[in-house]
């Protein structure tokens, strides 16, 4: 059996460093090890195990895409980061590409820190599922359903939430 936060010997497999995934390839972080005071501040910045990453720049420094923010990251031997890639058929750019009657849990609340701020006090936290209810007739806004109630957002603050399809 696995320790918590370490990975399986299939998940170590599969597994790849992070700084070997194409340009554009979404993963998920398998194994986090290291310093720990390395560990911490890119857990900080939401890099943890679990967390999906798209690898936008390869090379040194590479550059990531981790919920709706770039993060820019040396190789070196203070953290080990082992990801797996995932399918990116699953994966959904935001919110507001989801058609009528879709499903999908939030991955990430990007935009200003008064835009994010106000999505998540209107309940749009990361792993919510939200399924799109209705677009008012010129596309613009967009009604959801979540929890026990409904939300109508503008489609461009629908925009800035990531999402997986469901």
């Amino acid at each position: 059996m696995a320790r918590p936060g370490r990975p399986d010997v299939q998940e170590q497999i599969l597994s790849t460093p992070f700084h070997q995934l194409p340009a554009g390839q979404w993963a998920e972080v398998t194994d986090l090890s290291g310093e720990q005071a390395a560990v911490s501040r890119i857990a900080e910045l939401g890099l943890h195990v679990g967390s999906r990453f798209r690898m936008l720049k390869t090379g040194s420094p590479c550059l990531l895409e981790v919920r709706g923010a770039r993060l820019s990251l040396r190789m070196d031997d203070k953290l080990k980061i082992l990801a797996r890639p995932v399918a990116t058929e699953f994966l959904m750019a935001s919110l507001d590409q989801i058609p009528v009657g879709g499903r999908a849990r939030i991955e990430a609340v990007a935009g200003t820190d008064s835009l994010s701020q106000r999505l998540m006090e209107m309940g749009l936290f990361e792993g919510e599922e939200v399924e799109v209810i209705g677009v008012a007739p010129l596309g613009d806004p967009i009604e959801l359903g979540l929890r026990d109630y409904r939300l109508s957002l503008r489609r461009n603050e629908a925009a800035c939430i990531q999402v997986t399809l469901l």
